[in-house]
């Protein structure tokens, strides 16, 4: 039976937000299976398409499945907080190597990718400063829409994009990705 902990807005998701890389690995491996509750954390199990899906579902989501296990109202804790907290299961299982990315740049071009959400995904990639005609050639290579939104694309498809435009002689967006903050979509 997997080792179950409650744990707060702290450890690995601060880590990961943080862009501490190393820290994450070092804690997700210490503690293996989680549950953890922090208010607005629906972000993390989000889906592609859905209202709460970005930048953080995608980093938590490279770095292992998310599964939503419940909901718990204000009334369960003393002093009660003014918002419902989501517990979840985060199983530690990276899936940089399964996806052929390099993290650090591959959670660069993600985040550029949302940068901002009511843009389309070729504009936000073109003010990360990537050539129109690479842009295209890589949407086309990837079977991406060139007017969808990166809300809508699963991380398998963002992976296989930026790829694409690795293969299209995209330079690296970002050596090293800026933090995740908790208003990052």
């Amino acid at each position: 039976m997997p080792s179950l902990g409650l744990v707060t807005r702290i450890n690995v998701l601060t880590a990961i937000r943080d862009h501490d890389l190393q820290g994450a690995v070092e804690f997700g491996k210490a503690l293996g299976d989680a549950i953890r509750s922090y208010p607005g954390l629906q972000r993390v199990a989000a889906s592609p398409g859905s209202r709460d899906y970005g930048l953080l579902s995608v980093t938590v989501q490279m770095y292992g499945p998310v599964e939503k296990l419940f909901t718990i109202p204000p009334g369960a804790f003393s002093p009660p907080p003014k918002v419902h907290s989501t517990v979840f299961r985060w199983r530690f299982e990276p899936r940089f190597a399964e996806l052929n990315v390099d993290p650090l740049l591959f959670l660069g071009f993600v985040r550029k990718a949302f940068a901002q959400k009511r843009k389309t995904l070729a504009n936000n990639l073109r003010a990360a400063g990537i050539q129109p005609q690479t842009i295209d050639a890589a949407l086309s290579m990837a079977g991406i829409d060139p007017l969808a939104r990166t809300e809508s694309l699963a991380i398998e498809t963002l992976a296989t994009l930026w790829r694409s435009l690795q293969k299209e002689g995209a330079t690296p967006i970002a050596e090293v990705a800026p933090p995740v903050t908790d208003s990052d979509h």
